[in-house]
Parts: C-alpha cells; sequence; structure tokens
C-alpha cells in the first residue's frame, strides 16, 4: 500500500492540521499537489482494501501501518470504513 503510505506520512503527519483545516481538505490537497498517477493508484488501494469488505481491525490497522498521525475514530470524525470511503470519494 505505497500510495496509502505516502498519503498518510506526508499529508497526515504529526502537525497535518497546519497545512489543511479539516481531513477532507488535506484529502483535496493531495488531489491537488500529487500527480495523476499518483491519484489513481491512491484509488486502486483503496477499492482493493474495500473490495474484500473488510471489518473495523482490518481498516484501523492499514490506516495505522501507514503511519498516519491523524485517528479518526479518536477525533469523532467516524469509523475507518467512513474514513476509507471519504478518502475514495476525495480522491475520484
Amino acid at each position: 500500500m505505497q500510495q496509502l503510505r505516502h498519503l498518510a506520512r506526508l499529508y497526515f503527519h504529526q502537525d497535518w492540521d497546519i497545512e489543511a483545516d479539516t481531513p477532507i481538505e488535506a484529502l483535496v490537497n493531495f488531489r491537488r499537489d500529487e500527480s495523476s498517477q499518483r491519484v489513481t493508484a491512491l484509488r486502486a488501494e483503496l477499492l482493493e482494501i474495500l473490495s474484500s469488505n473488510p471489518d473495523e481491525g482490518v481498516l484501523e490497522r492499514a490506516w495505522d501501518r501507514a503511519g498516519a498521525e491523524w485517528d479518526p475514530e479518536v477525533t469523532n470524525w467516524g469509523t475507518y470504513r467512513e474514513w476509507f470511503n471519504a478518502m475514495l470519494k476525495a480522491v475520484s
């Protein structure tokens, strides 16, 4: 999951909220700043992850392993499934 790791580490690092007001804005920044190939590759990774209908634990581990410093559940943003679907929508 190279592109998910890239997104998590570059757009959801410890100080990500200095560069974006919301998690969705960080995704919009990714879509704007990265190459179309990278955006397409992230979309494919997200589709692959979601196609297996993983449970919350699998999605949480995938996001954690990617290296993100932001957690949708801790911040009351939503579930990991909602987050993965929001990521997919934002980069589509």
